[in-house]
Formats: structure tokens, sequence, C-alpha cells
């Protein structure tokens, strides 16, 4: 569509949204770096049995980077107090004491033992006091909270007036860039040696994604301090009209509305919508919070099927199911067109969609679509895309054989209905 210059103020939530996303990193930060209570928007995920162990002796060697948390008794919420730096041997493990231990118990302060290299705890003393909370979703937020600020930094740093501080100096750009190049050569490590396990050598995932974000979350921070109330005011961008995919998500969301309600409620909450309700929607069955549960549910899913990541958390057990989630899918391409590829998840990493399935283009390669998410992908699955000339980066070719042993593919049936 037409572009047309308005204030960023009102632009995908404006200086609010720039606030509320420092704020969450800086949260997330503040966790990574000192631990205590989990992060309120993981909590109920990082303690379900996906994320939690509590007889952690065998798993340790590939949830390096993960947190030690105290166990939710005697009226004592769950903390994480040590973050698990490697395996030592088959007794003990050495860990990085986290500022919140100060406030844990004394028998929990006494688990830690200092030797010339550093922090350990014997798995016999700890096990029965802490659980390991693993590192991928932690990972993943960060990566994502990290992706949003870069976004968000891109914006701002195009359309900045004269004068204005850049939002991510050159020092914090080669922060970043260091930052992933030492998680990509530590995928590549792992994958060298044939591991579905982080090695015991150098920094973990999780510890390099840290950097990363504080980084940005500097960065960013530095920027809105700066950056006075006249000059927000008079901050203005270059906006799209509203794209296609948005305009047909209001459809399908007005449909799915409709069918939630019968016709009397829902001609209800198109005059309120128009200003001329005889009653609020809030006095209709589910009233506002049904309606702000299925904007919350779609912008979800728009923004999956758009970017890619982390799959939709209401349909992430169905896609990963046997009948949706195909993991040899030579002969599945030319029905499951449109599906999305997914890296294997090993290790304790979340799976995230990285590609969309296209087309096959011949017996050896696939036509797919590059998502925005495969920034953070392992460096072997971003080597696999190569684009057709002419066709832009987005648009790629994938060796078929090579694909298959580094990512699954889900059905888009799902995602369709």
């Amino acid at each position: 569509g037409q572009t047309h210059s308005v204030p960023f103020s009102s632009h995908n939530g404006g200086w609010k949204a720039a606030e509320d996303l420092r704020s969450s990193a800086a949260d997330l930060v503040h966790f990574l770096q000192d631990g205590g209570a989990l992060p309120a928007d993981l909590a109920a995920r990082l303690v379900g049995r996906r994320s939690r162990t509590t007889n952690w002796r065998s798993s340790a060697s590939h949830l390096r980077g993960g947190f030690l948390a105290t166990k939710a008794k005697h009226g004592r919420g769950v903390e994480a107090v040590f973050q698990l730096l490697k395996v030592k041997d088959g007794l003990q493990v050495y860990v990085r004491r986290l500022k919140s231990l100060g406030s844990a118990s004394q028998q929990v302060k006494s688990l830690a033992v200092s030797k010339d290299d550093g922090w350990m705890l014997a798995f016999k003393d700890a096990l029965p006091l802490l659980d390991l909370i693993s590192p991928s979703l932690l990972v993943a937020r960060a990566a994502e909270l990290s992706a949003q600020i870069d976004e968000l930094s891109d914006v701002l740093q195009q359309y900045r007036p004269a004068g204005l501080r850049e939002v991510l100096p050159d020092e914090t750009r080669r922060s970043l860039k260091v930052s992933r190049r030492m998680a990509d050569s530590k995928e590549r490590e792992d994958e060298a040696a044939g591991e579905t396990e982080e090695s015991d050598e150098g920094l973990s995932e999780m510890e390099i994604i840290t950097v990363a974000l504080q980084a940005n979350v500097d960065a960013l921070g530095e920027f809105l301090d700066s950056t006075p109330s006249t000059t927000r005011s008079s901050f203005m961008v270059f906006a799209t009209e509203a794209p296609q995919e948005y305009e047909e998500w209001l459809g399908k969301a007005e449909r799915k509305f409709t069918e939630a309600k019968d016709d009397q409620d829902y001609q209800l909450y198109l005059e309120r919508c128009y200003g001329k309700a005889e009653r609020p929607l809030d006095e209709v069955r589910d009233g506002w919070s049904g309606l702000e549960s299925l904007h919350s549910s779609a912008t979800e899913l728009l923004k999956f099927l758009k970017s890619g990541g982390a799959l939709p958390s209401d349909l992430e057990p169905m896609l990963l199911g046997k009948r949706n989630l195909k993991t040899n899918w030579k002969n599945y391409v030319r029905q499951l067109r449109g599906g999305y590829l997914l890296n294997k998840g090993k290790g304790g990493r979340q799976k995230v969609a990285v590609f969309q399935l296209l087309a096959m283009k011949d017996a050896r390669t696939v036509t797919a679509r590059r998502l925005p998410q495969i920034f953070f992908a392992g460096p072997a699955i971003k080597a696999l895309g190569s684009g057709p000339p002419g066709t832009g980066e987005a648009l790629v070719e994938l060796p078929i054989n090579e694909a298959i042993p580094l990512m699954d593919l889900v059905s888009p049936a799902p995602l369709v209905v």
C-alpha cells in the first residue's frame, strides 16, 4: 500500500511499547544475572515437566547454563540460586553463585564449596534441595526480546532526527556480532562432535545470549533516556497501510467471534464498535475479556505465520503430535505445502520455525521461504538455503537430503483451521 508519515507514538505502540520492551528485557537480564524469583511470564512453563528436572544428575551435562532453583516448600516460592556451569565428574558440578543466594536458607547456602577453580556442588547434597530449570525457554525468550529490540532499533535509527544519538552505537554492534559469532561457533563445535548436547568447554548458549541481551538493553535504555519528550512528540516515521494479512486476520477474528456468539450478541458487539450499543459489551457473555483473549490468540498466530519462531502456545501440543509432525518428510512435501520447517530441538533447545515450505522444485530440492527467526538458528541450518537469481533473500532452495537431518516438518492444517 501507500506510505504516509505518522508520529512514532502511534506506530505499533510507539514510545510506551518501547519502554515496555526495555522493561521486559531488563527484568529478564536481571534474572539471568542475579537469579531470584522466576520471570512472571515464564514461571508456569519453567516449573512444568518439560523444563524442570528434579533428579538432574544424568541431564546436567546437556543443560549447561540452566538454573538450580529451590523447591517450593514451607511457604517459600521457587527461586534460582545457582547457575549450572559444567559437570566436573559423576559426583560434582561447577556452579555460579547468584545474588539471590543471600536470601536462601542456610542449608542451601552451605551447598556450595569453594575450590581453586570455582564453586562446586555435590550431587548427593544438592539433589534433595534443588531442581534444575532447563535454559531452553529462557534462551528462546532472550533471543526473542533481543530480536524485537533489533527490529525497533532499526526503525528508530532510520528515522531519528539529526543530532540524536545512535540507537545501537558501533561498539554495541561489535559486541553483538562477537556474541553471535560465539554462539555460531559453539553450535558448529557441537555438530562437528556429533553431539546432541553441549560440550563442557567454553561459555554455554545461555551465557552468550545473556551478554547479547544485556548489550541490547543498555543501548536501547540509553537512547530512550537521552530522547527528551519534545523530541519524542515530533518523531515521525513512514508507515505502510494495513497489509493484506492484517485485513484477513480481522475478517477471521470477526468470523470466530460470530461463531462463538449468537446473532444478537454479535450485533451488540458491532454496535459497540461503532458507538451505537444499547448496553455495554461487558454485559454480554464473555464480554471484553473474551474479545481480548481472541485478539491475543489471533495476534500470536499471525506473528508466527509471518515470522516463524516459537510455536503458538495453544497449538503447540497438537502441532508436535504424531499426526502433524513429520521427521522424515521427503514423501510429504506436495501434500504439506505451506507447512513449517522446525529445528530438531536437540540438547534441550526449543523447537522453532525457521522456513516455510512452498513447493517441490525437483526430486532433490524444495523451495522455501526463509523466516526472520532463522537469525537464531544454528550455522548448519543457516547455511542450507541459497536463493535462485532474482528472487531475493526470502525465497531459497533447500536440498532435501541435507535438510531432513536438521529439521522436522509441521503440517499447516491446524494453523489453517
